[in-house]
Parts: structure tokens; C-alpha cells; sequence
């Protein structure tokens, strides 16, 4: 895959390598696939409005528009998901979104793969498969750094300000070309350097072959973004020394850089900081899900140690993960019904369930019974579905009764809204799409 990077003020590296600096306090398109051709898989639009004390501007917000789904990601608030273009699908089945070490990531089935830390940087990295399909800020990733500056109307541009202007979502002032800040505050010039040259030396020598040509180019941009700050905000400096240091672990080195204290960070939950940590990070319900489209690659940030898993937020032995069945949350040793199966929630999340389905029960005996209904077998009758495992025999063979083993009695509880309905042992939590309840 191949990244497009936005990082500081914001400045900008093409999926082809191009890179430049582009101030605009607007609402632009990062990447699309649709680039003249009246169709489109996916768009990408950042919000960057101003920050931090001398007016940098940073990204506040992103849209990815995708498959009919609208992601909504803002800083300080909860990611959204809405159903914009009337799609009958799960939309599970085409992305998932987790949080990551310091950032958001959401990945696809599709080959499209995005990284945000909630305000400074963004990480979009895209399948060979878009090579000279996709426009934007990002480029055209058709291997050509030399014309990754084409305009929304298909020109070749040489300004950064020009060419990022005809991305533009709203009506907004086109910013002014690129002014060095150390000749408008030379008084900032030599701390800016002295600041940002812990990038040529010390610890970060270890990088210098792995990332050489990156090097002199972050670190004057480094010294751009540290002379914009006047007043030596660290966050520009964290954020300069983080993008390089990104690089240097997506090449295989990985720099301990946070311990001076200057930019470190605070884990909590029972979590510990690296540097280094997998991008498929593993949950209760995650085990390093490439099969879903994860890309493994380093991402630094707070992660649960060795031998534990994430849930809700805090880090837990993988034994006691409660099992995940169909969007409910189901608690460990519980017993519930699933599809006319009986279900154990074993440890470590995994669930088994044995007995016929409710459509195999109905195929073994070649009778059809009314919906919500279940035969008895050999034809001698239907049982309505809640009466499955209710500790009252309604068949004459006590079909209705079988593979129940445990005390089901009137405390179950039935969950209604799904045709073919589970059961569950009363008092245990659930949470389903997002929405938190228990039964009581």
C-alpha cells in the first residue's frame, strides 16, 4: 500500500512522494476516486481550521464517504456512522473503526486505510489497485511525483495554494503562497533550530539511512512550523518529531523518543506506551484482524502489555472476554439459544453451540410451520419459538425441551426484535450496535 501523509500546518507528502505546504482554512477533498469519472467508491474531505498560538492551521474534522456510509470523525467527540445513500448492507462488512494507540483507524475491505490522531496528522494509505484512479490533495498515485498537482478541472499547477484551492469543498479565500515565518520572526530562528536538531543527532542518528532523504526535508519543516509557533508551542515540535519518527518505524527502526519528558505521554487503564505498536492491535473481539483488511504496521501510543487484550477501554486477560454473538454481548459461562441451538459463552470470547437449526429442524421433517413457529417433527405439530427451552414441554416428543441444559425458567428473557430470537439467563449485560442496556 502507499501512504499520503498530512502532518503540522498542515504540510502534505503525495502517495507519489510530492511534498509541500498548504495553509488553507477550508473544507477540502484529501482523496476521491472519482476524478471525472461520474462514479465513486469512496471520498475523503478534511476540515483544517486554525490552531494553536500563532494561527496554525490543523485538521478539525473528517468525512469518509464510502459505499453509501458517511463516517463522521471529529476532534473531542464521538465517531458517527449514518446511512447517507440508503444502503441495505451491514456496514460492518465494509469498514471497522477502532482506536489505536493515539489514533483513530478506520480500515476497509476495499484497500483504503485512514489514521488520524485527532488533530495534527493524518495517515491515508490506499491499495495499488487506485494507482491513477484517485485525485485530490493527495495526488493521482500514478508513480509521477512530477503532476500530482492537478486541479479539481484537470490542469497542471506549480502552486501549492492555487492547486490545494481547487480542492475545495465551500466557498472560502484562497490562501496566500507559502511565507518562511523565520524571515517574518528571526528572533524564533535559532530556537526553532536548536529545538529540531535533536533530529540530526542523538537517538534519531539510528534513522538517518533508513529515512535519509526524509530527513533534511522534516527537519525544515520542523523549523517552519517551530517559527510559525511564536510561542514555542510543543505540540509543533511533537508533531514534526512524531512524523518523522513514524517513518523511521514504517522502515523497520524504532526510536525511544518520548522518555526526555518534552512530548511524553500518559497511559492509563493498565495500559503502557510504545513506540512501536501493532496497528492490529488485539481486542476481545480482534486477533490482529488481517483478514478484515488490517495492515500491519507500527503505530505508537498506549497499548495493553503482553498477554492481555483490550475491552472498553481497559486492558483484560483474553480468558474472561465475553463472547460477541450477532452484535450482542453475551457474559462468559452464560447459556443462551441462538437459531433453535443451544450456545455456551466459553472463555477467551469463543462461543459453541450444539443441537439442529431452526431451519434444519424444519427440513428434517419436511413440514412447514407458520413464521414463528417451529415443528415438532414427523409432522405432529408446531411450538411457537418462545416456547423453545421454556421449561414447559408443548411437543409430544419433548422436541421443545431437547439440548437444554440449564434451568430455564420464567426469568428468561427474549429478545424480540430478531426473527429467529435468542435467549438469555437473566442478569446479565448487553450491548448491541452501540446501544448499552441489561436484563433485569
Amino acid at each position: 500500500m502507499k501512504t499520503c501523509r498530512a502532518w503540522g500546518d498542515p504540510h502534505y507528502e503525495t502517495f507519489d512522494g510530492k511534498i509541500y505546504d498548504f495553509q488553507g482554512d477550508c473544507r477540502y477533498v484529501l482523496a476521491e476516486d472519482d476524478c471525472g469519472t461520474g462514479s465513486s467508491s469512496f471520498k475523503i474531505i478534511v476540515e483544517n481550521v486554525p490552531c494553536g498560538a500563532g494561527g496554525a492551521a490543523c485538521t478539525k474534522a473528517i468525512k469518509f464517504s464510502i459505499q453509501g456510509f458517511d463516517i463522521q470523525m471529529v476532534g473531542g467527540a464521538e465517531t458517527s456512522v449514518q446511512n447517507s445513500g440508503g444502503a441495505e448492507i451491514d456496514p460492518r462488512t465494509i469498514f471497522q473503526i477502532r482506536s489505536v494507540g493515539i489514533y483513530e483507524v478506520i480500515e476497509t475491505t476495499l484497500g483504503i486505510t485512514l489514521q488520524w490522531n485527532r488533530g495534527t496528522s493524518i495517515y491515508l494509505s490506499l491499495d495499488p489497485s487506485y494507482s491513477g484512479k484517485v485525485c485530490g490533495l493527495c495526488g493521482n498515485f500514478n508513480g509521477q511525483g512530477t503532476d500530482d498537482f492537478t486541479t479539481r478541472q484537470g490542469d497542471l499547477e506549480f502552486a501549492a495554494n492555487v492547486f490545494g484551492h481547487s480542492w475545495r469543498v465551500d466557498q472560502c479565500v484562497m490562501p496566500l503562497g507559502p511565507v518562511n515565518p523565520c524571515d517574518i520572526n528571526p528572533e524564533r530562528k535559532k530556537w526553532a533550530e536548536f529545538s529540531c536538531g535533536i533530529i540530526k543527532q542523538g537517538i534519531f542518528s539510528q534513522c538517518h539511512s533508513a529515512v535519509s532523504g526524509a530527513r533534511k526535508v522534516l527537519h525544515r519543516l520542523c523549523d517552519y512550523v517551530l517559527a510559525c509557533e511564536r510561542g514555542g508551542n510543543c505540540d509543533c515540535l511533537c508533531t514534526a518529531i512524531a512524523a518523522y519518527t513514524k517513518q523511521c518505524s514504517e522502515n523497520g527502526v524504532s526510536i525511544k523518543w518520548r522518555s526526555d519528558g518534552t512530548c511524553g505521554l500518559q497511559c492509563e487503564e493498565g495500559k503502557v506506551y510504545t513506540e512501536c505498536g501493532s496497528s492490529c492491535e488485539n481486542s476481545c473481539y480482534v486477533e490482529g484482524d488481517k483478514d478484515f483488511g488490517c495492515q500491519e504496521t507500527c503505530i505508537e501510543g498506549c497499548f495493553c502489555p503482553p498477554g492481555q487484550v483490550e475491552y472498553e477501554g481497559r486492558c483484560i486477560s483474553r480468558e474472561v472476554c465475553p463472547c460477541s454473538v450477532d452484535g450482542v454481548l453475551v457474559a462468559g459461562g452464560d447459556v443462551f439459544i441462538r437459531d433453535c441451538q443451544t450456545c455456551f459463552c466459553l472463555p477467551g470470547g469463543k462461543y459453541d453451540c450444539f443441537g439442529s437449526t431452526c431451519t434444519a429442524m424444519e427440513e428434517e421433517d419436511n413440514c412447514q410451520c407458520e413464521e414463528g413457529f417451529l415443528s415438532c417433527g414427523s409432522c405432529n405439530g408446531c411450538f411457537s419459538i418462545e416456547e423453545r427451552c421454556d421449561g414447559t414441554v408443548q411437543c409430544a416428543n419433548g422436541r421443545d425441551e431437547e439440548f437444554c441444559n440449564c434451568q430455564f425458567n420464567n426469568d428468561i428473557k427474549k429478545d424480540s426484535s430478531e426473527q429467529r430470537k435468542m435467549l438469555y439467563q437473566r442478569g446479565f449485560s448487553l450491548s448491541k450496535y452501540g446501544d448499552n442496556g441489561s436484563f433485569v
